[in-house]
Order: C-alpha cells, then structure tokens, then sequence
C-alpha cells in the first residue's frame, strides 16, 4: 500500500486574512493551490483526495497562531525539555527538536518518533 500524504501550510499575511474562512473555503483555496500546481482542474485534484483535515492554529483556543523559535536560551532549554520529568512527562515536537531540520513539521515528526522510542525503552525497563 502506498503512503501518499501531503501536507499543505499557510501563513503570514495570508493566513491571517482568512483567519475566519470555514474548513470549506480553506479547502477550497488548498484545492485551487494543487490544481494550479499540477496544472490540473480543481475537480481533478477533488477526485483524488481521500481524505483531509484543516488546523487553523489562529483560530484555535489552545494555540491561537503559536509557532517557535530559537532564541539564545533555546539550546539550553532543548537540552532541558530533552529529559523526562520523572519517567512521567516527557516534551515532544518542532519546538524541542535538537535534529537538524528544526521549525518544520519533519523535526516535529522526528521528534515524535523520538520520545516514543524513550517512551518504549522506559516501558520494557519498568517489566
């Protein structure tokens, strides 16, 4: 089976213009985006999708547009969040990503698959 997935991003200026689009207008304006891309008809690309799932950081209550970025604390407090707090809480994402694709949604991925493998090795320790 085929892994096809596709990951599309909006921000700045832009993003904020359409803050309070519905999920139907965003994908709509992603749709549009491919098919100018692929140079292909917007119902083309529609046929093709299987599914989807818009975030709208800006509009949502837990993040409202939160991104990050590196300051001249940021290694020190990586290395900090890098540790579990008592094999109970442990820090995972694009802002605490020591790898080398820092600020993206691979780092965030990579960084996933990291603490899960800590999340594991805990696991079959505690047995």
């Amino acid at each position: 089976m085929e892994n096809s997935l596709l990951t599309g991003w909006m921000g700045g200026a832009k993003a904020t213009e359409r803050v309070f689009h519905s999920d139907d207008e965003l994908l709509g304006i992603a749709l549009g985006s491919l098919a100018s891309i692929f140079q292909m008809p917007v119902s083309g690309i529609k046929e093709q999708l299987e599914c989807y799932k818009i975030l709208n950081w800006q509009n949502n209550a837990n993040i409202k547009g939160g991104y990050s970025f590196n300051t001249l604390s940021t290694k020190e407090a990586k290395r900090v969040l890098a540790n579990p707090v008592n094999e109970v809480i442990y820090f995972a994402g694009e802002a605490v990503s020591q790898g080398e694709a820092q600020g993206t949604v691979e780092s965030a991925l990579q960084s996933g698959k990291d603490v899960a493998a800590l999340l594991i090795r805990h696991l079959k320790r505690s047995r």
